[in-house]
């Protein structure tokens, strides 16, 4: 999608977090702010690529460098560490 400039990466990214999570009815969820659960992920827009194919399905994605869960740690300079802080959400 970046190649053909269907979307702005605000837009984007607003897509699978804020949007996301109102329409799967969670709350306190999707944005930066006081009150807020948030994930992070910190990628290079420029890079980051989905390699991920029928063959390989969990292969890593590229241009990721970190996600922070629930505060803590789960992938430091794009290798995964042990903190597993996330948890499941039900609706």
């Amino acid at each position: 999608m970046r190649e053909r400039n269907l979307l702005t990466l605000e837009d984007a990214v607003h897509r699978m977090s804020g949007l996301s999570a109102r329409h799967f009815g969670l709350h306190n969820r999707g944005h930066i702010q006081v009150d807020q659960y948030a994930d992070l992920c910190i990628f290079d827009a420029q890079s980051i690529l989905d390699s991920a194919t029928i063959e390989q399905p969990v292969s890593p994605s590229i241009g990721i460098h970190y996600v922070f869960v629930n505060g803590r740690i789960a992938l430091e300079k794009g290798v995964p560490t042990a903190v597993r802080a996330g948890r499941v959400l039900r609706r």
